[in-house]
C-alpha cells in the first residue's frame, strides 16, 4: 500500500472516529435501536442460520440487543476471537453470560466454553468499521483483522452496521481491503 493511501486512511480514520465519538450516548442508543430494527427486516439476516457478529465497543453501533434477539430466534451466533496479528477466528456464543473481555478490549467468548467454527460455514457477517462509502468500501481501525477474515468466510454476505456520520463519499482502498455488500444506518440502506 502506498504512503499516500496510508496517509489518507489515517486522516479519514481520525475524522470518522471524531464524528462517531461526538454522538451523545442517547443518540447512539436511539440510532442503534433504529439500525437494529432495520436489520431485523433484512431478508439476508432472516435467512441466515449462522451469523458472525461482534460485541460492540462503547462508541460503535450497539449490538447487545441484536445479539440477544439472534440467540432468541435460534440463530447460531459467532464472535471474533483474536488469535494473533491480523488473525481472528469465529467463536460460537451460546449465552450472553459467556462474554468476557479479550484483546484490545474486544469482548469475546470465555475460554471455558469457546468453540471455534469454520468461517466457511458462516452465512452472514455483521461488519464493524470506522467509515464506509455508499459503494461498500470499508475503513477499519487498521489492524487488518476483517480484511484477513472475510475472504475465509467466502459464502457469507457482508453487512455493515454504521451511524450515518460514518458514511463518506469515498474511502481510500488498497489491494487487500475487503468491502461490504450492504451498509445499514439509522437513515437507510446502502448497497453496492
Amino acid at each position: 500500500m502506498t504512503t499516500d493511501i496510508l496517509a489518507m486512511k489515517k486522516a479519514l480514520r481520525q475524522e470518522a472516529l471524531r464524528a462517531r465519538r461526538s454522538l451523545s450516548p442517547s443518540q447512539r442508543l436511539a440510532y442503534s435501536a433504529a439500525i437494529g430494527k432495520r436489520l431485523q427486516k433484512q431478508p439476508v439476516f432472516l435467512a441466515a442460520p449462522r451469523v458472525f457478529a461482534y460485541a460492540s465497543l462503547d462508541d460503535e453501533v450497539h449490538t447487545e440487543a441484536m445479539l440477544r434477539a439472534m440467540l432468541a430466534r435460534g440463530q447460531e451466533v459467532c464472535l471474533p476471537y483474536i488469535t494473533g496479528k491480523c488473525r481472528m477466528e469465529a467463536a460460537m456464543l451460546s449465552h450472553m453470560d459467556d462474554l468476557t473481555e479479550g484483546i484490545y478490549g474486544i469482548r469475546t467468548v470465555k475460554a471455558a466454553v469457546r468453540h471455534i467454527v469454520d468461517p466457511k460455514s458462516i452465512d452472514l457477517v455483521l461488519v464493524p468499521g470506522v467509515a464506509f462509502s455508499p459503494s461498500g468500501n470499508r475503513l477499519g481501525m487498521g489492524g487488518g483483522f476483517y480484511d484477513a477474515f472475510l475472504p475465509r468466510a467466502m459464502k457469507a454476505f457482508r453487512l455493515a452496521l454504521a451511524y450515518q456520520c460514518q458514511i463518506f463519499p469515498a474511502i481510500p482502498v488498497g489491494d487487500n481491503d475487503v468491502g461490504v455488500n450492504m451498509v445499514l444506518t439509522e437513515n437507510g440502506i446502502l448497497q453496492e
